[in-house]
C-alpha cells in the first residue's frame, strides 16, 4: 500500500519511491516527487563514507591501545596511578585511531586529575605525570 511504501522510503531516492507508489495506483510521478520533497526525502539517497582501510596489525595495536586508556582511565579515576608508563607510549601513537568514547573519557579523566590520597601511590604519579609519553598524551587528546 501506499503508507507501507512511505515508509520504507527513508533512504531511497524520489524517483524509486515515486515509481513505486505509481505501481499502486496511477499518480502523477511530478505530484508524488513534490509530496517527498515536502516530505524532506533527498533527492538522492545518502553516499556512505567508505571506511579507511585500517591494516590488521594497526587494528589489533588500536585494539590493545583501547584496552590500555581504558585502564589508565580507572587507575586515573580511582587515584592508585598503578599504569605501566611504557604502555602510555603505545597509547600516544595509535591516539588517532582511539575509539571516541574512550578517547574523551580519558581526557576527561586527565583534566580531572588530582595527586593520589595515599602517600605510597606518589611515586607512580610522579613517575606518570613526568614521563615523556604522558605529556604526548595530554597533547594529543
Amino acid at each position: 500500500s501506499e503508507k507501507e511504501v512511505l515508509k520504507t522510503a527513508v533512504g531511497k531516492s524520489r524517483i524509486d519511491v515515486a515509481l513505486q507508489l505509481e505501481k499502486y495506483e496511477p499518480v502523477a510521478v511530478d505530484a508524488v516527487v513534490e509530496e517527498l520533497i515536502a516530505k524532506g526525502l533527498p533527492e538522492k539517497p545518502p553516499v556512505e563514507k567508505p571506511k579507511p582501510f585500517i591494516p590488521p596489525k594497526l587494528k589489533a595495536k588500536i585494539a590493545v591501545a583501547n584496552a590500555h586508556a581504558k585502564i589508565l582511565t580507572n587507575a586515573i579515576k580511582a587515584r592508585t596511578y598503578i599504569f605501566d608508563v611504557n604502555k602510555v607510549c603505545l597509547i600516544v601513537e595509535v591516539a588517532e585511531h582511539l575509539d571516541p568514547k574512550v578517547k574523551d573519557t580519558l581526557k576527561a579523566a586527565i583534566e580531572a586529575m588530582e595527586p593520589p590520597k595515599i602517600k605510597a601511590f606518589e611515586p607512580k604519579y610522579r613517575a606518570l605525570i613526568e614521563s615523556e609519553c604522558f605529556k604526548k598524551l595530554r597533547e594529543v587528546l
